[in-house]
């Protein structure tokens, strides 16, 4: 491997540790992703070419009027950790590092044009291009690749912005400045990266940078005891769904609805949790906890708020103005109720949370009724709009419905 002024341009060797995944899948989405921005941009006659095992220096090449220019990188990996659960779960870390330099006199895209080299003593080219390189570089990320064997592996992307060294001159590009990205991979053998875990409320995307998703049980202690040698065993009786939520202090979206809560909120108001947990949708009607901050030096401000499960029947829940929330009267032998939906939400009943919009059928669950000495039993229908259109319903049979909050959309 020869090096010229401190960067390999020639034949180029990686050494050191193999990754699990193949090093060539990783070169290969990074240049066929990175390229796809430069040709989206007014930089698309260059273009990134990622060597990894071997690979020769990649001049730049004319066809016709057109001249591409390759900024040659190379990705190389350094050791990282392997572990192995006791069932034979492979657990893996892998550290990689792109190497690339850019040219600091704008090349020429056609017969007679080149790209602005300087604008205020700044050279722009390399600008232009390290600001398209940190745009791909600046969301982690995930993504499921299969090994030699077939082994599927969840895979997460740390990545770092990219690092500037010292200019330096190679014959075949001249005066150039190498840059170096830095990027960390958690691997794990059929594994639910946290990247795929997304939760929304209300219709809305969390924001969050920690969550802990539990079900607590509730117990009743000592239910079984013996007092020859002290030993008590208990039986649970009930657990409690709840979602620890920790998340920046924006001024935007549904991190406004935790300050509002943090600063004067209404306690027992539900709202719709839609979590979304290896690739399934689960709904849950839950209520705000107790919120936290966390404000310190010029750190930004962090929240905590736990969101525990609340009973959709109960008296004491209140509802966001924009939910619509109906009563429906039935026959305690009734056992469907029909009716129909105008626009797309989330939408409860008999305890059960789902999307919904057009014809909705309940199937009534006894145990489920509620029941009023004036009216008989009932039903509680609870519906949020995941858009701009305020729920209502329309055509039911089965029963008789008494709209107890009509939906407002606000702005």
């Amino acid at each position: 491997m020869r090096v010229r002024n401190g960067f390999r341009f020639a034949e180029i060797k990686r050494k050191g540790e193999k990754s699990m995944i193949d090093l060539t899948v990783y070169a290969n989405q990074i240049q066929t992703e990175i390229n796809a921005m430069f040709n989206a941009s007014a930089l698309s006659d260059i273009q990134m070419v990622v060597f990894t095992d071997v690979g020769k220096y990649k001049a730049k090449k004319r066809r016709n009027n057109k001249v591409t220019t390759y900024i040659n990188a190379l990705l190389t990996s350094t050791p990282g950790t392997n572990e192995t659960a006791n069932d034979g779960t492979g657990i893996y870390t892998d550290n990689l590092v792109l190497e690339f330099a850019v040219p600091l006199v704008g090349p020429r895209f056609n017969g007679t044009e080149t790209h602005p080299t300087e604008e205020d003593d700044v050279f722009v080219f390399v600008e232009k291009v390290k600001s398209i390189v940190d745009k791909y570089f600046s969301t982690n990320t995930f993504d499921e690749y299969k090994d030699e064997d077939g082994k599927v592996y969840s895979v997460g992307f740390d990545f770092s912005m990219s690092t500037t060294g010292t200019v330096g001159n190679d014959p075949r590009i001249g005066y150039y400045v190498p840059f170096t990205v830095y990027i960390v991979l958690s691997l794990v053998q059929n594994g639910i990266n946290s990247r795929s875990v997304t939760l929304m409320i209300d219709g809305e995307s969390v924001p969050f940078q920690s969550m802990s998703v539990k079900r607590t049980g509730v117990s009743n202690a000592n239910v079984y005891s013996n007092s020859d040698n002290n030993v008590s065993k208990m039986l649970y009786t009930s657990s409690i769904f709840a979602i620890d939520v920790g998340f920046p202090a924006v001024t935007k979206g549904v991190a406004t609805q935790f300050a509002d809560y943090l600063t004067g909120g209404k306690s027992n108001t539900a709202h719709f949790v839609k979590l979304n947990w290896g690739g399934k949708e689960y709904y849950y009607l839950m209520t705000y906890g107790d919120i936290s901050s966390s404000v310190e030096g010029t750190a930004n401000v962090g929240l905590t708020m736990p969101l525990v499960e609340i009973e959709s029947e109960s008296l004491l829940a209140a509802y966001p103005a924009k939910y619509t929330v109906a009563r429906i009267n039935v026959a305690e032998t009734t056992e469907t109720v029909s009716l129909t939906i105008n626009t797309d939400c989330v939408v409860m009943s008999n305890g059960i949370a789902e999307r919904s919009a057009g014809a909705f059928s309940i199937t009534v669950d006894p145990d489920k009724l509620e029941y009023d000495e004036e009216t008989g039993y009932f039903l509680t229908v609870v519906a949020c709009p995941l858009g701009n259109t305020a729920v209502t319903f329309s055509n039911v049979t089965g029963g008789s419905m008494t709209i107890i909050q009509e939906g407002v959309i606000n702005g």
